[in-house]
């Protein structure tokens, strides 16, 4: 399983958390390069907000920035926001089972 992130799903996900977040259109999205993080940045007119996305120790985690709260997030909130990419553990399971038969 591998961590993967849009702008809407990370948007999606945010709204649970951020009481007053402004629309979609406002939001920067960005990926942190060499990694499987996500940034949604916006600016409210007197300070810098943003959600970071990524893992900490094998486990996900959102980081509000500034109250720098650090939520932990479950694999069923993962799912539930189509934040992981199972694909990967399927195709890695049929490529082992092919590998065995030759």
């Amino acid at each position: 399983m591998r961590l993967k992130a849009t702008k809407t799903s990370l948007y999606r996900l945010a709204l649970e958390y951020v009481p007053e977040i402004p629309p979609m259109r406002q939001m920067e999205f960005s990926k942190a390069p060499r990694s499987r993080s996500w940034f949604l940045r916006w600016w409210n007119g007197i300070q810098r907000h943003e959600v970071y996305f990524s893992t900490v120790a094998g486990l996900a985690r959102l980081l509000l920035y500034p109250s720098a709260q650090v939520i932990p997030l479950s694999l069923d909130e993962l799912r539930k926001y189509d934040l992981v990419d199972e694909d990967n553990k399927e195709k890695t399971a049929s490529r082992l089972q092919s590998e065995k038969r030759q």
